[in-house]
């Protein structure tokens, strides 16, 4: 499955993936991984959701590849 719109978020607003580990205090690896299999904890799912100013369902919404 693939976050495509996590994707357009965080290219809309310019934002890296080693940034937005640095917000999630993790390492940019993790974070590339969290986002292929989708597998963010409840905490970091929020953070994201806050940081694109966006609900849950829409910045999670998988899409078939």
């Amino acid at each position: 499955m693939v976050l495509r719109n996590l994707n357009a978020e965080q290219a809309r607003l310019g934002l890296t993936d080693e940034m937005l580990a640095d917000e999630l205090g993790i390492v940019r690896q993790t974070y590339s991984l969290k986002k292929e299999n989708n597998s963010f904890t409840v905490s970091e799912a929020k953070k994201l959701t806050e940081i694109f100013k966006v609900d849950f369902e829409y910045l999670f919404k998988e899409f078939e590849d």
